[in-house]
């Protein structure tokens, strides 16, 4: 899939995208901050609590950091070490990578949709 900006969504990045979702934990998702306020647990052991084995990995979405160095990496999402965790990441992250991109597919069709109805109207 392609991460260059502003570029049209190929038939190859509907096709990809479909298999993440379909791959991925089913919809709905939500979000919420962790832990509970009302918790005593640490961001980091609320972190470890949520881990289904020690042997597996910790799937992330991350970004290079503009205000650190070469390794320095934001992490905006963890999806976890279950089964779907991979897929879950790879989701998130190509999701937003390619956002800007269906976003402007969306509006240049709106564009042409309004440009038609203009060129019908009397």
């Amino acid at each position: 899939m392609s991460t260059e900006p502003n570029h049209f969504l190929t038939d190859a990045d509907l096709d990809a995208l479909e298999g993440l979702i379909a791959e991925a934990t089913p919809a709905p998702w939500d979000f919420a901050p962790g832990p509970h306020p009302d918790s005593d647990k640490t961001k980091a052991a609320y972190l470890l609590g949520m881990l289904r084995d020690e042997d597996d990995k910790v799937w992330v979405a991350f970004s290079a950091d503009p205000e650190g160095g070469p390794e320095d990496y934001l992490v905006p999402a963890v999806t976890g070490d279950g089964p779907a965790s991979r897929a879950n990441a790879a989701l998130i992250a190509n999701a937003r990578n390619l956002l800007p991109a269906l976003l402007a597919e969306v509006r240049a069709a709106r564009q042409r949709e309004h440009e038609a109805k203009q060129e019908t109207q009397p």
